[in-house]
Parts: structure tokens; C-alpha cells; sequence
């Protein structure tokens, strides 16, 4: 077997091996988000649950918005870049955006939650609001984290810590409160989910740290590289606001005109 054929051999098994992690992460994921919302939907009032619901999806379409568009592009570009000194433009670029994005949209659901919440007549979406903000803004920064291994062939922070780790937390969180005697309040289901996000991105951070060096070694960076990642990345960005408005929007809608009704109505699209 020559030298080319041995390296087609090497790459056809570590894509099977990564898209085996990630189903198996995936149906994880599906068994904890499940779990996690039975322990929620029977512990607060269904009020409380339509407003988590609400506030949950629009904080999530935000995200969408504040990641542009990069983690795919980051994923995809890396293999094909020429020199380490255009990885470390793109990777350097990227987080420095995506830190920037996750600060944005913390700040701005701090601020304009409350005013969001009267708006409707519901203070519970307000205070959602301000608890998913520093979720989402976590959130932003390790999806990108993740997207960056991807593009060297390494599914562990995307399969183990935003797939796995992340909703194991929450459902630990929650049954820790169930198994404490105190019950799940609402704003401690708020508090466990937050939680849950921002010890994510801290093993995410601390697993970078560590393990990034290994791939690209410290050294310049390519002055236009992450220019042209922008440039690639904006009809992923349009493509993944045109998908999360699909998935979304309908949800987004009916909170906006009958805020009470969205929790019955999740419930039943999970159900589905």
C-alpha cells in the first residue's frame, strides 16, 4: 500500500470514528435534554414553564446571530489553510469575535430583559432573560471552541463537554435540589441552566489551553486570513439564521402574542 493510499485510509477511519462520537453524543444529549425538562416541566408552575420556554428559544436565536456564522466556517477552513500563520489569524479572529458576541448578548438581555418581560405583561420572561443572557453568551464561546478542534479532527470538546457535559450538569443541578429537599424553584432551574453553561465553557477554555498548543505551535499570524474566514462565513451566517428562524420563529411568534401558551406548546413539539 503506498504512502497515499495509507493516507486515505488514515482519514476515511478518523471521520467514521468522530461522526461515531458525535452520534453517540447526540442521542445523549436528546436522553438528557429529555430528562432535564421532565425534572423542570413538574417541579414550576406552568406560567414558569412557558416563560423558560420562551426566553430559552429567543435567547438561542440570539446566539445564532452572535456566532456569525463562524463555527462552520472555522471548521471547514482550518484543514485548508496553507500555513500555521493562517490558522492562528483565523483561530485568534474567531475568538476574539465570539468573546466579543457572548459579552454583547450578556449585556444587552441584562438590560433590555426586564423591559422585554413588561412589555408582554410577564416579569418571569425579564428575569429568564437575564439568566439565559450569560448562558447564551457562555454558550457562544464554547460552540466556537468546539468548532475550532473540529477542524483538527478532535469531536471531544463538541461530543463530550457541549453534548454530554453540559445537559449532565443540569440534570445534576436540578436533581441535587430535588435530592436536597429544597425542590426546583423557578429561579433556581434558571441558575442550574446558567450554571450548566458557564462550567461548560470553563472545562471548554481550560481543555484549549492545554491541548490547542499541541496542534498550532505560538508563531505570527497571517494578516488577511481572518478577512477572508469572514468572508466565507457569511452565507453560513445567512444559512443559520434562515434555519433558526425555521426552528424557531414559530415559537418566538406564538410567545409574542400568547406567552402562556408556549410551554404546552413545547412540550408537545418534544413529544412529537
Amino acid at each position: 500500500m503506498d504512502a497515499s493510499s495509507a493516507r486515505v485510509r488514515d482519514g476515511l477511519r478518523s471521520v467514521t470514528r468522530g461522526t461515531l462520537y458525535l452520534l453517540v453524543a447526540t442521542l445523549v444529549f436528546v436522553a438528557l435534554s429529555f430528562v432535564s425538562r421532565v425534572l423542570t416541566v413538574r417541579s414550576i408552575s406552568p406560567a414558569e414553564w412557558s416563560a423558560f420556554s420562551w426566553s430559552l428559544t429567543l435567547a438561542g436565536l440570539l446566539s445564532a446571530f452572535g456566532t456569525l456564522g463562524l463555527p462552520n466556517a472555522i471548521a471547514r477552513s482550518i484543514p485548508f489553510a496553507k500555513t500555521d500563520d493562517e490558522r492562528r489569524a483565523m483561530i485568534r479572529g474567531t475568538l476574539l469575535v465570539g468573546a466579543i458576541a457572548g459579552a454583547a448578548v450578556t449585556v444587552t438581555l441584562a438590560a433590555v430583559g426586564p423591559a422585554i418581560g413588561a412589555r408582554l405583561g410577564d416579569a418571569l420572561i425579564g428575569q429568564a432573560l437575564q439568566f439565559f443572557g450569560v448562558a447564551v453568551g457562555a454558550s457562544i464561546v464554547a460552540n466556537l471552541i468546539a468548532s475550532i478542534f473540529q477542524g483538527y479532527e478532535d469531536v471531544t470538546p463538541n461530543a463530550l463537554f457541549v453534548q454530554i457535559l453540559n445537559p449532565l450538569l443540569f440534570v445534576v443541578f436540578l436533581g441535587s435540589a430535588l435530592v436536597a429537599g429544597h425542590g426546583i424553584a423557578y429561579w433556581l432551574a434558571l441558575l442550574a441552566y446558567t450554571g450548566a453553561s458557564v462550567a461548560t465553557l470553563t472545562v471548554s477554555a481550560v481543555y484549549a489551553l492545554r491541548r490547542l498548543p499541541r496542534y498550532l505551535p505560538a508563531g505570527p499570524a497571517h494578516a488577511g486570513a481572518f478577512g477572508r474566514l469572514l468572508g466565507f462565513a457569511a452565507p453560513l451566517f445567512v444559512a443559520g439564521i434562515l434555519g433558526s428562524l425555521t426552528g424557531n420563529g414559530d415559537t418566538v411568534i406564538l410567545g409574542l402574542y400568547s406567552p402562556l401558551a408556549v410551554g404546552d406548546y413545547t412540550v408537545s413539539l418534544t413529544l412529537a
